[in-house]
Parts: structure tokens; C-alpha cells; sequence
């Protein structure tokens, strides 16, 4: 009798071993789904805030040297240029969104929008049986500021030294009179 209930013990911890994987199994794939695609929705983003950033970056720096940059051809160009496999691959995902040459500080802000399955871009998410993420857009936007072309790169060459013509300053203020003995010449007479 012992080994009929043994056998009965191993028979039923067998039965619920494969009951409780039969119902851990789908929630465990479930969740290794989620974390993939969720992974993959934040290369998405992070790779169309790249393409935008990049693309903004350029325009604000063809701005500086043709005020018409975001014309459509020159804009084209710009974005011709930008391609990342799997994630950019037409001008069509970039769009100016604010071109502001007079406002101050001067800006443009681009955005890059991930078509999902178009133009030869992989299908995001990859599995959706529900099509919970139907209509779902992952989009990417930067904001530059424009260069124009009176402004020099690394600072303004008179700032901070005052006028090298100057010769440091008003000679009768702070003793740069030797006459004079304090800051505004009316002191005692210093010197021997």
C-alpha cells in the first residue's frame, strides 16, 4: 500500500506541476513580449529624438549662412542626408513644426515621426492580436536655436577686453593720473 500512495503523491504533484505551468507559461511569455516591445518602443524613441535633433541642428546651421533654409528644396537636402536603418528612412517622417527666424532667442523645432510598416520600416509593435496599439505614433522633436550670420561663433571679440584702443581706461579714475592721489583726483597729492 505505500508504494500504490507514493505513486499517487508523485502522480498528483506531477498533474499539478504541469497545471500550474500550463497557467504561469502564457503569463511569462506574456510579460518577456512586453519587455521586448517596450525595449523597442524606447529605441524607437530615442532614435527619432536623434533624427530630429540632428536635423534641426542642421538647418539652424544652413540658416546661418541662407535665411531661406527651410525652403523645400534646401530642406529636402537636409533631410535626404539623415538616415538611420530601421528607423528613418524617408524625408516624409520630418516635419518643421516651428520656424521662428524674428522671434528672440531665434529658433526652429523639428520633429521625426516613426511610420510603422512604411517605406520599408519594420511593423511596430510586432505582434498586436488585439490592435491595442493601433494609431499609436512614436514621435521625436528638437528644438534649435538659429544662428544668424552677424553673430560669431565663440563670443564677440570685443567683449570682455572693452576697447583695445582704450589704454585701460580713463587716466584720471582709480590713479591713472599720477597726479591725482585718490579715485577722483581730489585727495592729497600722492608719490614723492
Amino acid at each position: 500500500m505505500k508504494k500504490s500512495n507514493a505513486r499517487k503523491r508523485k502522480g498528483a504533484m506531477l498533474a499539478e506541476a504541469a497545471a500550474a505551468m500550463a497557467v504561469l507559461f502564457p503569463v511569462l511569455v506574456t510579460v518577456i513580449w512586453v519587455v521586448i516591445e517596450a525595449s523597442y518602443a524606447y529605441v524607437i524613441d530615442r532614435s527619432m529624438n536623434n533624427a530630429a535633433s540632428e536635423a534641426a541642428k542642421d538647418l539652424a546651421i544652413a540658416y546661418q549662412s541662407d535665411p531661406t533654409a527651410n525652403s523645400d528644396s534646401k530642406w529636402t537636402s537636409i533631410c535626404s542626408a539623415i538616415r538611420t536603418p530601421k528607423f528613418v528612412a524617408d524625408n516624409s517622417q520630418f516635419a518643421i513644426t516651428n520656424w521662428s527666424p524674428n522671434s528672440s532667442p531665434p529658433t526652429c523645432t523639428v520633429t521625426c515621426t516613426y511610420l510603422s510598416g512604411q517605406n520599408g520600416l519594420p511593423r511596430f509593435p510586432t505582434w498586436d492580436p488585439l490592435n491595442a496599439f493601433s494609431g499609436k505614433v512614436i514621435i521625436g522633436t528638437a528644438t534649435y536655436k538659429l544662428v544668424t550670420s552677424n553673430v560669431v561663433v565663440g563670443g564677440n571679440p570685443n567683449a570682455g577686453g572693452g576697447n583695445p584702443n582704450a589704454g585701460g581706461g580713463n587716466p584720471n579714475a582709480g590713479g591713472g593720473n599720477p597726479n591725482a592721489g585718490g579715485a577722483n583726483g581730489n585727495g592729497p597729492k600722492g608719490g614723492p
